[in-house]
């Protein structure tokens, strides 16, 4: 942030809170927010037999895919690995790895994946839970 704050000092640098800019377009000075400490907080309910994962990212990787687009490549990755041998931490290496080099993002980006059950399954084998899948998906 302008250069000089990085994501892990966000708490601390009360500096950073609020900066006097120039508005490009009244050519007047402002006060901005460039730095929130307060976290975003989402409750919901996990249904063990619908929900695999949890993607816990920050706006790094959500600036680049939308929540459905995290989940669909996920999935992808733990299909890829045997069903006994699937790797959160891979999985979520891979979308950091997607969005920094692939999609050329710049920005801090961290993903932590956790995962709700023994596996994740493929939607062929298991129809009955595809029309469900991304019902609780939220950015």
């Amino acid at each position: 942030m302008l250069g000089r704050l990085a994501v892990t000092r966000a708490f601390g640098d009360f500096e950073c809170k609020q900066i006097m800019v120039e508005n490009k377009d009244t050519q007047k000075k402002e006060l901005r927010n460039f730095v929130l400490c307060e976290p975003e907080i989402r409750v919901t309910t996990i249904d063990r037999a619908r929900d695999e994962f949890i993607i816990l990212a920050s706006d790094g990787l959500f600036d680049r895919f939308s929540s459905e687009e995290c989940v669909n490549l996920a999935r992808q990755k733990f299909l890829q690995q045997d069903s006994m041998e699937q790797d959160p931490y891979e999985v979520a290496r891979h979308l950091v790895t997607e969005s920094v080099s692939v999609r050329v993002n710049s920005d801090n980006t961290t993903a932590f994946i956790v995962a709700l059950n023994s596996g994740v399954e493929d939607l062929a084998i298991s129809p009955e839970l595809g029309s469900q899948k991304f019902s609780s998906a939220v950015q």
